[in-house]
């Protein structure tokens, strides 16, 4: 080979020199921009998420890739780790589980058959399947009050006037009005509720309107109120007084506040409070003003409580007080031991036998509620299981008690003798009349009533009988033998001989 041919093969041109050149830079430089890329790639990765526009940064609320909520189920806490060339970041996100959304609320409206009035329409809620009714106004139309309200478990407490007490809880408060479910109400206080229809039927007469109709022991019927009202007076209140009898208490001044300042009609605050049911269910009276305690008189313990006469008549030949029977003689009369004796026997009815004595007869059911009025209006529900056929309680008596030639109603016979003994009692002392007030019996001067006038005992205690039987006010139906056979006997005691053509007992 040639000199110059050895050249040409082991030397090259100044023209490939440079493109070789060029091209091991461009080598070069596609392999440092991929290496960069590569980086970039991971560090992009490194950042926290952008927003859909990539400006705002919005890892804690949106995924910057996807542009989605962010949706968790478990509260869950994720830290991410910002790096750069020059800082560490750290990002702390929390998310919180979602609440479940509160049950549909409906405003519906219910029709309601109030017993013995016109169909009205309460406001009530639908939740779910469950219907609520307002409690109040619902439980004082079906013979049912409103006693308490348990905070602990947001329960109300009624009272059924079958002596029933039970809780319901409240499904919803409106300001001062409790609702609670209409079936579960309906079902205790003997109602029916259709929950297709929203409309709910009571299946008896109110007790509201029972006492609407006029009741002793309402104060609406108790005429002028003075400052000698027995409701005014120490002592007496704790029967005269309703929140005096619930609270136990004989002075006015001890009672609370709210009822302190005021008369409080023997209502169903008094007889429903907590002392009323005790007595009702034990069947057993407190230990009574006159000494004795009744022990097994059912419910009508609760009556028995009050209506007594608070004295036994004394062994003495005439007591220098001058007591007069309490003006409520019904048990002393019932159990027959109310009238003085004279150191006689007297007979008694069975009356007093009945197991809820005076609940028995005078709170005999209209339906499912009892009789609110306590009047026997209707013999046949009060007296019929043990008198079949019965249409009056002043039925036929079994003799001519009062000497007319007429066998009478017991009541009419009892009112004879009465008239009888008034005029006897009226004939022994023709100087005087009798006098009852305040707790005393004493007979006065017909022409100067200031002036006392002395009787003998007998006529005293003629006195006290006849005002025992008259304050009884039943006029023998209590204990149609007992209350015949003291006043013949006490007429004898007066004008020494029995009542003129009478059957006696």
């Amino acid at each position: 080979m040639s000199l110059s041919r050895a050249r040409e093969v082991f030397y090259e041109r100044p023209v490939d020199i440079i493109a070789k050149k060029f091209a091991v830079a461009l080598l070069v430089t596609f392999l440092v921009l991929s290496l960069a890329m590569i980086i970039d790639g991971k560090q992009a990765n490194a950042y926290p998420s952008r927003s859909p526009d990539g400006i705002k940064c919005t890892p804690c609320h949106t995924d910057g890739r996807t542009g989605k909520k962010v949706t968790q189920t478990k509260a869950t806490t994720t830290t991410k780790t910002t790096k750069t060339t020059k800082t560490t970041k750290t990002t702390t996100i929390k998310t919180v589980k979602s609440k479940q959304p509160a049950p549909a609320e409906t405003k519906i409206s219910i029709a309601f058959e109030v017993p013995g009035k016109k169909t009205i329409n309460l406001n009530a809620y639908g939740v779910k399947d469950e219907v609520l009714v307002p409690v109040r106004t619902i439980a004082e139309a079906l013979n049912a009050r409103v006693t308490n309200w348990d905070s602990a478990k947001k329960a109300v407490e009624i009272a059924h006037y079958s002596g029933t007490h039970f809780l319901l809880p409240a499904g919803k408060i409106v300001g001062n009005t409790a609702y609670v479910s209409a079936k579960d109400l309906a079902d205790k206080l003997g109602a029916d509720f259709d929950g297709k229809t929203f409309s709910m039927k009571g299946k008896e007469a109110s007790v509201m309107a029972q006492w609407a109709k006029g009741n002793p022991h309402d104060i609406s019927s108790w005429g002028v109120i003075t400052t000698d009202s027995p409701v005014n007076r120490d002592t007496c209140i704790a029967c005269h007084d309703g929140q005096g009898f619930a609270n136990e208490k004989t002075k006015r001044a001890d009672l609370p506040e709210e009822s302190r300042n005021k008369p409080n009609s023997i209502d169903c605050s008094a007889c429903h409070s907590d002392r009323g049911r005790q007595i009702s269910t034990s069947g057993k009276t407190p230990v009574l003003a006159n000494g004795y305690q009744v022990l097994s008189a059912g419910k009508g313990a609760l009556c028995i409580t009050c209506h007594n006469g608070r004295k036994t008549p004394v062994a003495s030949p005439k007591p220098d007080s001058n007591p007069a029977p309490h003006r409520g003689m019904q048990a002393d009369i019932l159990f027959g031991f109310g009238g003085y004796s004279f150191g006689l026997d007297f007979p008694t009815s069975p009356h007093g036998a009945n197991p809820d004595t005076c609940v028995g007869c005078h709170m005999a059911s209209r339906g499912t509620a009892k009789n609110h009025t306590f009047k026997i209006e209707d013999a046949t529900a009060a007296c019929g299981s043990c008198h079949p056929g019965l249409k009056t309680i002043n039925r036929p008596a079994l003799g001519d008690y009062d000497g007319d030639k007429v066998i009478e109603g017991i009541q009419d016979e009892v009112r004879g003798l009465i008239a009888l003994l008034e005029k006897a009692i009226e004939e022994a002392v023709p100087t005087g009349h009798m006098h009852e007030s305040h707790g005393q019996v004493y007979f006065v001067d017909k022409t100067d009533e200031t002036k006392m006038v002395n009787v003998a005992p007998e006529i005293y205690w003629a006195a006290w009988n006849l005002i025992a039987v008259e304050n009884d006010g039943s006029y023998g139906i209590h204990n149609p033998a007992y209350v015949v056979s003291l006043l013949q006997k006490t007429y004898k005691q007066v004008t020494g001989k029995n009542v003129p053509n009478a059957t006696l007992r």
